[in-house]
């Protein structure tokens, strides 16, 4: 007989995060409550044009 064992993972809490904008209309940094940047989203990346690669400057504070 098969013992079926469960398991829970468990995360912290996720920290609370905004959006900013940056010099790219696609390209949005994530900063968290004292403004350091955490991350960065890239918005619309099927459309881009092939030909021209995307740049963006992400700066650290």
């Amino acid at each position: 007989m098969r013992k079926r064992i469960s398991s829970k993972s468990v995360s912290p809490t996720p920290p609370v995060t905004r959006k900013k904008e940056t010099n790219h209309d696609s390209v949005m940094e994530r900063v968290d409550a004292e403004g350091q940047v955490i991350g960065f989203s890239i918005l619309g990346v099927s459309k881009f044009n092939r030909d021209k690669p995307l740049e963006a400057d992400l700066i650290a504070v």
